[in-house]
């Protein structure tokens, strides 16, 4: 009888050690796959150099939409965001001023307890840039595609032309629609240039170059279609929020082509996976 019972205990107490350790080994799995750190660094304002003070950075986790923040920058523009998880993220600044949107997106390679740093400098819109940005997104958010401008000259090729920017603005990788008498077509933008330069975004009241996929006439009408990161992760931004320098963890600053691997993790594609 006695040595049932220790027989017993101990085949008890040994299961309850077998479950703590399956469960702890699946803890150490989860917090390997998805490893939390710290982002640190500091906000700046147009110059690069004098401290924004007051200000709150926000991040979104593209992938599971989750929210982080910081608490406001201090005398330095110093600001920290603990408990962050490795990912790609939308993020924007709010100052007592006003807010600032980001001009792209932010990647962090986080490993377990490691902190991720970088400099961020805020440019705030023109008056005349600021007055069609939120009717632009407006636009976007209702309708699924917000007129931007026309198309003021083509080249004898006729898929080369100048678009005069009259609403809003025009950024490289934007899905656009070129629509006229003649001709209704979709495609992406791959290059811009304004001025001889090229350049990332061209905003109202400048000429923007680009290559057309189909042939295009003077007069037609062009108009950004909505993407699903292209709205503002801040309602109504009056300025624009660069990534400055970073170092540690962070896996890239601005760059389209983090817009390409926002799309390849987000719910959706993964759903289409399963």
């Amino acid at each position: 009888m006695i040595q049932d019972v220790k027989l017993k205990t101990i085949l008890f107490f040994g299961a309850a050690f077998f479950v703590f350790l399956l469960f702890s080994s699946a803890d150490i799995i989860r917090s390997q796959d998805n490893p939390v750190g710290n982002v640190t660094g500091y906000i700046y304002a147009q110059d690069g150099s004098t401290p924004v003070e007051g200000a709150i950075i926000k991040f979104k986790n593209v992938s599971t939409g989750k929210f982080y923040a910081s608490q406001k920058s201090d005398n330095r523009g110093t600001f920290a965001v603990e408990g962050i998880e490795r990912g790609v993220y939308l993020y924007g600044v709010i100052t007592p001023e006003a807010s600032f949107d980001s001009e792209g997106l932010v990647g962090f390679r986080i490993k377990e307890n490691e902190t991720a740093r970088m400099s961020i400098a805020l440019k705030p819109y023109s008056s005349q840039e600021s007055l069609t940005i939120e009717g632009f997104y407006n636009d976007l958010d209702v309708n699924g595609e917000s007129y931007v401008g026309r198309v003021i000259e083509v080249d004898d090729t006729k898929k080369n032309v100048k678009v005069k920017i009259e609403r809003g603005f025009l950024q490289v990788k934007d899905k656009i629609r070129n629509r006229g008498r003649e001709h209704d077509f979709k495609m992406s933008i791959g290059k811009l240039e304004s001025e001889g330069e090229d350049v990332k975004r061209v905003f109202v009241g400048k000429t923007a170059s680009l290559q057309m996929k189909k042939e295009a006439e003077v007069d037609d009408m062009v108009f950004v279609l909505k993407k699903r990161q292209f709205l503002p992760f801040l309602a109504a931004p009056l300025g624009a929020a660069a990534v400055i320098a970073a170092s540690g963890a962070v896996a890239y600053g601005v760059s389209t082509q983090l817009q390409e691997e926002c799309e390849e993790v987000s719910p959706k594609k993964n759903k289409k996976k399963d």
